[in-house]
């Protein structure tokens, strides 16, 4: 899956380049970016827990969760 024009960098600047595709103004953009991080980062291990990784699974992972580069 690609993100935006620099191809699959899921940076910030590259989730805000397409973000008129998807009827959003920057801001608004970075305000959906910026809930999900929040989200994202507060519910992750629980939710992979939940569907039955134990707590070593979860700890390999943890670097696939460490945040979007570049947010706030």
């Amino acid at each position: 899956m690609t993100l935006g024009g620099a191809e699959s960098v899921a940076s910030r600047q590259n989730l805000l380049a397409d973000c008129a595709s998807f009827g959003l103004s920057e801001s608004q953009a970075g305000s959906s970016i910026d809930e999900t991080v929040v989200r994202v980062q507060a519910n992750w291990r629980q939710c992979l827990a939940d569907q039955g990784l134990g707590v070593a699974a979860v700890d390999r992972l943890r670097s696939c969760f460490s945040g979007i580069e570049g947010s706030q």
